[in-house]
């Protein structure tokens, strides 16, 4: 049996469409450090323990917010 494994570095493109956040989004996280970049040649890629840290920091969706139930 084999087994599929993720690449370590992700493209900024397979990141975006992964991860979800836009292209400009992605330039100001790279900016502010929340996530990690290298470079490869010209390149930049994401590391993918990078994008799975910062997606694990992300505020979970809760529907008994306080914002929802007010707007009840």
């Amino acid at each position: 049996m084999e087994v599929a494994m993720s690449p370590r570095l992700l493209s900024l493109s397979i990141f975006r469409s992964e991860f979800g956040p836009s292209r400009s989004q992605t330039y100001i996280m790279l900016a502010r450090g929340e996530i990690e970049a290298v470079k490869v040649g010209s390149r930049t890629y994401i590391t993918r323990e990078s994008a799975e840290r910062w997606a694990a920091g992300l505020a979970k969706f809760s529907s008994r917010s306080t914002l929802a139930t007010k707007a009840l």
